[in-house]
């Protein structure tokens, strides 16, 4: 039982994770970020969370949130 529980985890983590790959390459990167970056200077102090906030989601699914998933349920 918890063993198919966790092969259906898997498979939702592997197709979410390429899903936010997809969108991080195909729409964050081409069209959000060019357009962002001048809207959140404007605002002050508030641009250095925030855009450093959306590189390191942007960064960490450029290293591969598939692979780190992955190995991580391979340890259960």
């Amino acid at each position: 039982m918890a063993v198919g529980i966790f092969s259906k985890i898997k498979q939702l983590v592997q197709k979410t994770g390429k899903g936010l790959q997809w969108i991080n390459d195909n729409v964050y990167k081409p069209f959000i970020k060019p357009f962002a970056k001048p809207i959140l200077e404007a605002l002050g102090p508030v641009d250095q969370t925030i855009g450093k906030g959306l590189d390191v989601a942007s960064s960490f699914l450029d290293y591969g949130y598939v692979q780190l998933a992955i190995a991580f349920y391979k340890r259960f």
